[in-house]
């Protein structure tokens, strides 16, 4: 490739010049020498790719070129004194090399900035509700307490990895339940999963993933994966204005309605409110039975 550089000699001019050398172009460098130094590109004279041509840009030239940088100044004040009408009009020609097609550069520009805003919201988002589930938490014990938070952790890294492999538009919903439930016990084992693909925005995703992680360790203590025989049905469904997701226990111990809620109950209806979602509990003697319900439109 043959590149023209006017103003080669001066020190932008010169430092182009080898970096042009360097990627294998041929390199025409054109100056008068009026505020560029022959000294700037003496060191580039045994390149066999290089040109060194006197000329003042205000006088005609033709060359054979694939491109040009125009870094010659021919408003001067050398140039101006001398001819002030030839520099105006130089001027105006010279502008003719300098425009470039930067639209890309603006796209890639702009997509840089939409992910970077992106990657600074979803960052806030993660520490907010890593605070958050660190305060919801609590235990009798150092141990319970590091024990359950990272389980609560592992969740929410499960919810971000799935939307990363997403590019973050979105979370399988079936995915979630299998990724969370295979923490504990083999899936194809002891759990049945059924319902309509269905892809969950981001925050929706985060929420229904811890959901899922405290019903999966109350099942784990207390409810149907205590036992070698419990199983474990997760069904959904989906109309106009509601996900309605069912949880069913059976197979394990006897189940009675707690005294009070506990610690994972809590959090539950602490984080559904988040999507103006709700929780309803069937505490029946077979097994627990729950119903999550969230709009439609807090879910995409």
């Amino acid at each position: 490739m043959r590149v023209l550089v006017t103003g080669g000699a001066g020190f932008i001019g010169s430092h182009l010049c080898e970096r042009l050398l360097a990627r294998g172009a041929h390199v025409i460098c054109l100056d008068n020498f009026f505020t560029g130094r022959r000294e700037n590109v003496e060191h580039l004279l045994d390149f066999q790719e290089f040109e060194l041509v006197r000329h003042d840009v205000t006088e005609p030239i033709f060359m054979d070129v694939d491109q040009i940088y125009n870094l010659a100044c021919p408003a001067s004040p050398i140039h101006y004194q001398y001819n002030p009408v030839k520099t105006v009009k130089s001027n105006v020609m010279g502008a003719i090399n300098m425009l470039v097609d930067i639209t890309e550069r603006k796209r890639a520009e702009q997509h840089m900035w939409l992910l970077t805003r992106e990657l600074e919201h979803r960052v806030k988002n993660i520490l907010t509700t890593a605070i958050a589930l660190t305060r919801l938490t609590k235990a009798d014990t150092t141990k319970d307490f590091a024990q359950t938070l990272i389980g609560r952790l592992q969740a929410l890294a499960c919810a971000q990895s799935l939307l990363a492999a997403s590019r973050w538009h979105g979370a399988s919903l079936q995915r979630l339940i299998e990724e969370e439930l295979a923490a504990f016990i083999n899936v194809e084992d002891r759990v049945v999963i059924s319902g309509p693909s269905l892809e969950l925005a981001p925050d929706a995703a985060q929420t229904v993933a811890l959901i899922l992680h405290e019903l999966t360790t109350n099942a784990t203590k207390y409810g149907a994966l205590s036992k070698q025989t419990g199983r474990i049905t997760v069904e959904w469904n989906l109309n106009r204005e509601h996900l309605s997701l069912r949880w069913r226990e059976t197979g394990g111990p006897a189940v009675k309605r707690p005294a009070e809620m506990g610690f994972g109950s809590q959090l539950i209806e602490t984080t559904l409110p988040a999507l103006n979602g709700e929780i309803q509990y069937d505490w029946n003697t077979e097994g627990l039975a729950c119903t999550v319900r969230i709009p439609v439109d807090r879910l995409r």
